[in-house]
């Protein structure tokens, strides 16, 4: 059972390891800045940053989530 547990784990690795690297290859094609507006501030921010910064909070979000869930399961 213990070759079936490690054939998945790195069949997963392989996973992030792909949408790391496509991750990695859409940030470097979208430099351009954008005109960012909030509230009475405005900026110029290129496009890799706003789309790291997204990937970074839905990161958190959702190892918050996973963290939770196994506290409530424990």
């Amino acid at each position: 059972m213990s070759g079936t547990s490690v054939g998945i784990s790195s069949w997963k690795t392989g996973i992030v390891a792909f949408l790391l690297l496509f991750l990695v290859v859409f940030i470097i094609q979208n430099i351009t800045p954008f005109q960012m507006r909030f509230l009475f501030f405005q900026f110029s921010v290129p496009g890799a940053v706003l789309i790291l910064v997204a990937f970074l909070v839905g990161l958190t979000v959702a190892m918050i989530s996973t963290a939770r869930k196994a506290r409530s399961k424990g």
